[in-house]
């Protein structure tokens, strides 16, 4: 097949299938590469196309980051809060002004700070009533409505704390990359999403979707109405499917970095996961509601960050046919 090349805001993302002996456009906003896909053998161990997500920043120092709750949810004293991020001290809220907070100490990808930014900002930037207006929609734990827009939460973005749920709902078009650990997971009527969950220490639910594809590491893995959706799971109980459709399944096969530290502060194991012992309430005699993507279908999800000096990395073996 054909390596694509594809934009989504302010990632470069590649999506590279290796048995290709075809060219892989890499897109950033300031530079577009190119770059030949290698063909691999049959002995190949990943005969898998690879989809590269990278925020496109210059290396830069390490900046402070979040301890404990966001200040964005339900702040108490706001104008302190706008203060706080008004670095300048100009009175409005400008790109550098959300970036900095946004993006370096909170952890939001710099895709949705730039929507965030079109939407409630004139020339000068955000004002203070502009930005209270919107705050909702920087809730760092719940995304909601959202089309066609990348959402990033970077490793730490949810300040180290435990008991971190995160809800994703009534999204279309929409790339979520949750790259910190949580207790719980919801993502409840998206359509044509792109999804990665990072290590969920309970239990991840997905209900009424279409059209997605999701890499999750969960404990306990929950699936209800969904359909033509594919699964890269990394499970330590039985997969539960129903009323669901035009499914297919995988190994979890996704890196970014710190997500081999997250596996081991979640006490997951990488070499137990029961992604195939599906259990489904609502089996057929005629047919299986689900299958096994076949490994030339698969797709491995990279997340780099520009700006970070910390490669993507993971700790669950290479997509093999023994798998």
């Amino acid at each position: 097949s054909t390596p694509l090349g594809q934009r989504f805001g302010a990632l470069g993302i590649s999506l590279v299938s290796p048995g290709s002996s075809g060219k892989a456009i890499t897109r950033s906003p300031e530079t577009a590469t190119v770059e030949e896909a290698s063909r691999v053998s049959p002995s190949s161990p990943l005969p898998v196309k690879r989809l590269e997500l990278v925020d496109a920043k210059d290396e830069a120092p390490k900046p402070r980051r979040l301890t404990g709750r966001s200040p964005l949810l339900r702040p108490k004293d706001l104008p302190s809060l706008f203060a706080e991020i008004d670095a300048d001290g100009d009175g409005v809220l400008g790109r550098d002004d959300l970036m900095s907070y946004l993006g370096e100490y909170l952890g939001y990808g710099e895709a949705e700070i730039i929507a965030f930014l079109d939407a409630h900002g004139s020339e000068k930037g955000v004002t203070q009533e502009a930005f209270k207006k919107g705050l909702k929609e920087l809730n760092a734990y719940n995304v909601h409505d959202r089309k066609n827009q990348v959402i990033v939460r970077k490793p730490g973005a949810f300040g180290g704390m435990e008991g971190v749920d995160f809800h994703i709902e009534d999204c279309s078009g929409c790339t979520c990359l949750v790259c910190d650990k949580s207790e719980e997971f919801y993502a409840d009527a998206l359509v044509d999403c792109r999804v990665l969950v990072g290590p969920c220490a309970s239990s991840t639910f997905i209900r009424n979707c279409e059209n997605c594809t999701f890499w999750v590491a969960t404990r306990q893995f929950r699936l209800r109405d969904c359909t033509n959706c594919t699964f890269y799971l990394h499970c330590h109980t039985e997969p539960v499917i129903e009323l669901s459709k035009e499914l297919r399944i995988a190994p979890l096969c996704a890196k970014y970095p710190g997500l081999t530290r997250h596996f081991q502060e979640a006490s997951f194991d990488p070499k137990l996961n029961f992604w195939s012992a599906v259990f489904d309430f609502t089996g057929r005699s005629d047919g299986a509601n689900w299958k096994i993507q076949p490994l030339d279908k698969c797709e491995e999800l990279t997340v780099a960050f520009k700006g970070c000096s910390d490669q993507a990395d993971g700790p669950c073996p290479l997509l093999t046919q023994d798998l």
